[in-house]
């Protein structure tokens, strides 16, 4: 289920500070059980997320989920980013640096 996406209790309108993500998960009659493995394949979709917001505790609500692909890291930038897989889709989660 979409909804570990940001720690939101709606996945298909997750609400990011005034800014919002629309996201569906297409139903058997748009895309064939046999074809759910691959669905998102070659695409990843980045999420950045503003200072303001726990980039730690939306990471734990998706690693207590089992979506959770890569350790947090810090980039040289500051960014801090982890990396998810939800249904069949691979995400970047990266939040900008303070300041």
């Amino acid at each position: 289920m979409l909804s570990v996406i940001l720690a939101c209790d709606d996945p298909l309108r997750p609400e990011l500070g005034g800014a919002q993500i629309m996201l569906g998960a297409a139903g058997p009659d748009f895309l064939p059980d046999a074809a759910r493995p691959d669905r998102g394949a070659g695409a990843k979709i980045c999420i950045r997320l503003p200072a303001a917001l726990d980039i730690d505790r939306i990471r734990t609500r998706h690693a207590d989920a089992g979506a959770v692909t890569t350790e947090p890291a810090d980039r040289e930038w500051g960014e801090r980013v982890f990396q998810a897989r939800i249904e069949g889709y691979r995400f970047m989660i990266a939040q900008e640096p303070e300041g």
